[in-house]
């Protein structure tokens, strides 16, 4: 859909959790029916880039890997390039093991597993750390030394800074914390409150955006002060507009609501589409011209 609300046209039918746009935004790819497809925005042709068994597609930074998780007797995350070529098992084994962010440059991805990690004399870390993971499959050493059981659903995974040079996660507590990319300098952002649970960096690389439904706090990392925001959208366009609600979304069903820098709101999608539904998640073209987002069951929310 343009950002004026014309051009709105249904890419794909069916029951589709999750999309990701490109970075050039000029396809989505989407797991359907033991596939991964990659569909181009424009002309509707798909391709199948996976098959198997497949979840959580997703384009690395710069577009130049797609990165799946794989789920059977064994549990495993692979690489894949955008034609299909080049396939490569990053992991396998019995713990769940997710790609979930990369470098800028793609030199490298960070995971979350819950895979038992041994040190020294058989000391075994508790369950959920987070791992670096480069292209041909090394897989660094456990980066933070202990992240607390990702139970309950209200963690994120983690998420790089703008310039690649820290990461930032929450776990199931609602602590916020953030690291170097080698994982030193680990620090908890919020040691005397629990409101984290969704976490993204601001543009401009200097503060975080932490909180949970409509309570959120923007932290400045230079001067560690923390200021109460009133809304939070991982989808924001060039300039500056964003899609509200977005993570919010079960409250307020049946709409995509999109509001400018000067606060003015328009609902583009209310009764454009029949039936109850909500939000899975949305993402601006990359010159802010058009929206590509996916539509679930109301249901979902209950």
């Amino acid at each position: 859909m343009s950002r004026d609300g014309s051009d709105f046209r249904r890419l794909v039918a069916g029951d589709i959790f999750r999309a990701d746009l490109s970075p050039d935004g000029t396809e989505v790819i989407y797991s359907r029916e033991m596939e991964i497809v990659a569909m181009n925005i424009q002309t509707g042709i798909t391709r199948v880039v996976a098959s198997g068994p497949v979840a959580n597609p997703m384009w690395s930074a710069t577009g130049r890997y797609i990165t799946f998780s794989m789920y059977g007797e064994e549990r495993s995350a692979w690489l894949v390039r955008p034609d299909g070529s080049g396939l490569q098992r990053l992991y396998v084994g019995e713990g769940f093991f997710a790609i979930s962010d990369w470098l800028p440059d793609d030199s490298a991805a960070f995971a979350i597993s819950d895979r038992l990690v041994t040190y020294g004399e058989g000391v075994q870390l508790p369950p959920w750390h987070i791992f670096r993971v480069t292209p041909d499959g090394a897989i660094s050493e456990p980066l933070a030394e202990y992240l607390p059981c990702y139970c309950g659903g209200r963690g994120t995974f983690p998420i790089v800074s703008p310039d690649g040079t820290l990461v930032a996660f929450s776990d199931h507590t609602g602590g916020v914390y953030v690291m170097n990319i080698d994982g030193t300098e680990l620090r908890n952002l919020t040691p005397d409150a629990a409101d984290g649970g969704l976490v993204d960096w601001m543009p401009d690389g200097n503060s975080l955006v932490y909180g949970n439904y409509d309570q959120f706090f923007r932290f400045d990392l230079a001067s560690g002060s923390v200021t109460p925001i009133s809304a939070f959208s991982r989808a924001v366009a060039p300039d500056g507009t964003v899609v509200r609600g977005l993570l919010t979304s079960c409250s307020q069903p049946r709409s995509l609501v999109i509001e400018s820098l000067d606060g003015t709101t328009t609902d583009l999608v209310r009764d454009r589409i029949p039936g109850d539904w909500f939000l899975n998640g949305a993402q601006w073209l990359p010159d802010g011209s058009g929206i590509v987002f996916t539509a679930g069951r109301q249901d979902l929310c209950m």
